[in-house]
């Protein structure tokens, strides 16, 4: 099961094409020429054995839902992802399933140490939204240059680098107001005065 929309998700009209029963382009696209090699497949027989056969045939070796990282984790690998709490395409449950399914493979006691997620309340599909959304992704951010507590490539850098792993990511909203952002499971809670991070 798909999991819900969070609460104050806006969809932009540019979004609804999601919404309205047709399949979306990318998808179309992706099931007609490589997963079943038929341009002319007809949509409308389109059903959960498609997407099993889609899920066995595996084209190109794109699945991506392993909560086995062991490999990467080993190798010295450092995980960071993000995900606005507004996005209209993707729901943020999933990259918290994502993380979820990775801690119950590995243990939660592994994650610490390779692998972080950022929830950000108010932002849109990767980027944009009502929120504190600009953390350095896509190159924006209003902090210096080398602050690595507001850019989170930058902090990805340290943690590779120099072992200083992230604990929030500052963002910064169209109108100049700032806001951490908490590592996952931990939550932003406002006090009155300000955020901060809460299990």
């Amino acid at each position: 099961m798909y999991p819900r929309y969070d609460p104050g998700t806006i969809v932009a009209e540019s979004w609804l094409t999601i919404f309205r029963g047709a399949i979306f382009g990318i998808a179309d696209t992706w099931y007609r020429f490589v997963v079943l090699n038929d341009p002319n497949f007809d949509f409308s027989i389109f059903n959960l054995s498609t997407i099993a056969l889609a899920d066995k045939l595996n084209p190109g070796g794109i699945a991506t839902f392993d909560g086995d990282l062991s490999a990467f984790k080993e190798r010295g690998g450092k995980f960071i992802t993000y995900h606005g709490r507004a996005d209209p395409v993707i729901a943020s449950g999933i990259s918290k399933r994502y993380y979820n399914m990775v801690s119950e493979t590995m243990g939660i006691r592994n994650l610490d140490s390779f692998y972080r997620l950022f929830l950000a309340p108010g932002m849109s599909h990767c980027i944009g939204g009502p929120g504190a959304a600009s953390f350095g992704q896509y190159g924006i951010g209003s902090n210096a240059v080398n602050a690595t507590e507001s850019n989170i490539l930058l902090a990805l850098v340290d943690w590779v680098e120099k072992g200083v792993a992230p604990d929030t990511i500052v963002g910064t909203g169209a109108d100049g107001t700032q806001r951490s952002h908490c590592r996952f499971p931990q939550k932003s809670v406002w006090d009155g005065k300000k955020f901060s991070c809460q299990v």
